[in-house]
Order: structure tokens, then C-alpha cells, then sequence
């Protein structure tokens, strides 16, 4: 649990390469999404270790309401991808949905949503900004350089 401050102390933390995991506490309601960044850990080290600031996005929706839909699916990344290699490609685009109007294609890669970096270690960022209500715009960057426009759109038979 952190502090009011937003800081907290993990005791006999592993060293090398670690996946900081959070959620709010009140997460069924909590403005805030879940998060998760890789961090190192030195080795040796007898004293706390600064993690860094880790930032949390602004949940667009509560965890009760249904998100709108890109259109499209990503590549599934095998599980042992480095966090710093997390990335979201495009393996399909569904002909009626708002993807197909975009101009994006099978095989982009998004690196930025609405100005916000979610490659690597910031692809936690990415759920937390297009799950979003229908009707929401987003802007999704390529990492080819365009960036489209999608509207979301409701659920498919919702």
C-alpha cells in the first residue's frame, strides 16, 4: 500500500529485472487503472532502491461499463516478449468496424494514443486509454508516421 504521498517500500525485493504491478484499492470505482512497468533492481544493495515515478493513467470508464471497440486485433506476443519489446501490431482489421475507415493497416504498429507513448515500457498505458465509452476519438500513431483518427464504436451486439 502506498502512503499519502503515493510512495510505498517493497522489503527483500528480487534484484535484476522486475514488473512492478498496481491497482487502486477502490478499484471497482477508482478514477485510476490497473498499471504495470518493468523496473531494475541492483544488485547488492542494502538501502531502499527508487524505483522511479511510476505514472498511472486516468481511467476513461468505470469498470462497469462496456468500453467501445477498435475494429481490429493485435499480435499476440509470446510471454516471455522483454517488456522493453512490448508493442501493439495490428495481426486484423474487421471490415465493419471504425479501424476499416481509418486508414490503419494489418501489420502497423501503434506507437502513441492520443499524444501518449504506449510502446515498451509504457504499453500499460494503452488499455487505460482506449478503453474509453463509444463515441470516444482517438488518435492512434504508426509506427510507419501517420497518426488516424478512430471513433469507437459500440459492442456488436450490445
Amino acid at each position: 500500500m502506498s502512503d499519502a504521498a503515493g510512495r510505498f517500500t517493497i522489503h527483500d525485493a528480487p534484484t535484476g529485472k522486475v514488473n512492478v504491478r498496481g491497482f487502486p484499492i477502490d478499484f471497482e470505482h477508482s478514477a485510476f487503472a490497473y498499471f504495470s512497468v518493468p523496473r531494475t533492481v541492483a544488485t547488492n544493495v542494502a538501502s531502499p532502491v527508487d524505483l522511479g515515478t511510476i505514472s498511472v493513467m486516468r481511467s476513461r470508464i468505470k469498470l462497469t461499463e462496456i468500453p467501445g471497440e477498435l475494429g481490429l486485433q493485435f499480435v499476440q506476443l509470446p510471454d516471455d516478449t522483454p517488456p522493453d519489446q512490448h508493442r501493439y501490431e495490428i495481426s486484423q482489421i474487421f471490415p465493419a468496424g471504425p479501424a476499416a475507415r481509418s486508414g490503419l493497416q494489418v501489420g502497423d504498429i501503434i506507437t502513441r494514443c492520443d499524444g501518449k507513448d504506449v510502446t515498451g515500457d509504457h504499453e500499460d498505458r494503452f488499455n487505460a486509454l482506449v478503453r474509453a465509452p463509444p463515441g470516444t476519438k482517438l488518435a492512434l500513431t504508426t509506427k510507419r508516421g501517420p497518426t488516424y483518427t478512430i471513433t469507437l464504436a459500440p459492442v456488436m451486439g450490445r
